[in-house]
């Protein structure tokens, strides 16, 4: 096993991964082709500032976009939408997708596992980063995964030359590793990564002009699973956050946002009734959403309508 240097000079990542991205984005636009890596590790391990910075090494700092990145279903949905439309190159980031052997036989999982193995052609540098490997099966492997990075929850040095490691294991040896082991979690990698991994590598924390924006992004994503919870199990509470209300009238929290001002100025949405303000928060009742999907649909009528006046004229 090769173990990279460190180098102050280097950037975020250590040059021969930079050097192997390089080679790989040359490979996929020759070879018509798509790649996907998987990246691994446990909580706070780092997988993900690593993936960032992978990105941004592969598509330069200035092409990157927060809708390149999806951290649940909606915004995978919209990362997909999203890359296959730009420029070459194109990269794209599943950020802790949790597509695991516990829900293997659900339709979502399926169906991510289905776009990998169809799409070969868009000239895509998939990078999806999952707490385990364990959900992959050799086929699948075989077929469509071109390395994993497992990302050991370590840092070395002090200050500035703080960095994390990672072990970079080719497919062969990952499918060695299966055939011997009956298994690809993250122990039993940690365990063999010096006598099976390619190399030893390093990066820093990811400093590039997503860093703010993936931040909000990863946070709201939270705040929508917790509030998810309370909506499934909590009876202490029949009024809903605008992440909820969304959902259901399916638009974006700020559309909900400008409904609710436009609504609440004519007159249509009541306090006490439809919605409820404590401490600066505002939060509705179920009333609320035939109001927004009617307002909506108003919406959308007034646009074709809008559009039809002006072709006319």
């Amino acid at each position: 096993m090769k173990r990279i240097e460190y180098d102050d000079n280097a950037g975020n990542i250590d040059p021969f991964l930079r050097n192997l991205i390089q080679k790989k984005r040359e490979q996929i636009a020759n070879e018509n082709d798509d790649t996907v890596v998987l990246l691994i590790g446990d909580t706070g391990s780092g997988k993900s500032q690593l993936s960032l910075n992978m990105m941004q090494e592969y598509m330069g700092d200035e092409r990157t976009e927060i809708d390149l990145i999806g951290l649940c279903r909606p915004t995978i949905a919209k990362a997909v939408q999203t890359v296959k439309n730009i420029p070459k190159p194109r990269c794209a980031l599943f950020d802790e997708a949790n597509i695991n052997k516990r829900d293997s036989l659900s339709k979502f999982n399926k169906d991510v596992m289905d776009l990998f193995m169809a799409i070969r052609g868009l000239n895509i540098f998939w990078l999806w980063c999952n707490p385990s490997a364990n959900m992959m099966d050799k086929f699948f492997i075989e077929e469509r995964i071109s390395a994993i990075i497992y990302v050991k929850k370590q840092t070395v040095g002090e200050g500035e030359h703080q960095r994390r490691v990672f072990y970079f294991f080719k497919t062969k040896k990952i499918l060695q590793i299966l055939e011997k082991y009956g298994n690809l979690k993250t122990k039993t990698l940690n365990k063999v990564k010096k006598k099976y991994a390619f190399f030893r590598g390093w990066f820093k924390l990811y400093d590039g002009k997503l860093k703010e924006s993936y931040e909000e992004k990863k946070q709201e994503r939270m705040k929508d699973k917790s509030d998810e919870f309370c909506e499934k199990y909590g009876e202490f509470d029949k009024t809903f956050p605008k992440t909820v209300i969304a959902r259901k009238v399916d638009v974006s929290t700020a559309s909900i946002t400008r409904y609710f001002e436009v609504l609440r100025e004519r007159g249509d949405m009541i306090e006490g009734t439809d919605y409820h303000a404590t401490g600066g928060v505002i939060k509705f009742f179920e009333s609320s959403v035939p109001k927004f999907i009617a307002f909506k649909e108003e919406m959308h009528r007034n646009m074709a309508t809008n559009k039809q006046n002006e072709t006319e004229a």
